[in-house]
């Protein structure tokens, strides 16, 4: 059971939706670890790029702003950018390193939370993410049971298609410029985002 957090982190999503709950999963979180929002004296990251959306309208925004939103201090709240989760993990190791984090939190479904971790295992491997941080889980279904379906096979998707960029460029080689199936994984990514007509960053 993690009883400490030094940051929890909400990434964007391909839906308004479910960057909303995993923004809510993560205080829900720190309220059940900590008692309250206010007792908790750790960092909130908001992840995730612009996603060609305006500032004010963007995903990364509504998270930062539903943090806020929720009685968390403002010097506490963090926003970082990555293209997909990789870059994500990229941004979460350049914070970490700079205000010295450890345990971070992510807020996400499993298949999700796997890539982060897989990509800080490279990182570790290569010698480009410090020894002593780790991820932690945060639990967010991100539905309800009816879209089970599309968290499989996108969650499955993104899986397979990280662990194959992985394993071909290792972390390192693992930016943005480096998509592998992307005319195959966009199909799917779109398909999961609802319907939602807004600009998507990824997963």
């Amino acid at each position: 059971m993690v009883t400490r957090y030094d940051a929890v982190l909400a990434s964007t999503s391909p839906s308004l939706k479910i960057d909303h709950k995993r923004a809510q999963d993560a205080i829900n979180r720190v309220v059940s670890v900590y008692g309250s929002v206010e007792n908790y004296k750790g960092l909130w990251i908001a992840a995730g790029t612009l996603g060609g959306q305006k500032p004010e309208t963007a995903q990364r925004t509504r998270i930062y702003n539903q943090f806020l939103a929720a009685g968390i201090d403002e010097e506490q709240v963090r926003t970082i950018g990555g293209e997909d989760t990789m870059d994500k993990v990229r941004k979460i190791i350049g914070l970490a390193e700079r205000e010295e984090l450890e345990t971070i939190g992510i807020s996400t479904y499993l298949l999700h939370y796997r890539r982060f971790e897989g990509g800080l295992h490279f990182a570790k491997e290569e010698g480009l993410a410090p020894t002593n941080l780790e991820f932690k889980l945060i639990w967010s279904p991100t539905t309800p049971w009816t879209r089970w379906h599309k968290d499989l096979v996108y969650g499955l998707t993104g899986l397979c298609v990280e662990a194959f960029r992985l394993g071909r460029h290792g972390f390192a080689g693992s930016d943005p410029d480096h998509k592998p199936f992307e005319k195959a994984y966009g199909p799917v990514r779109d398909w999961s985002s609802d319907g939602e007509d807004i600009p998507m960053d990824d997963d």
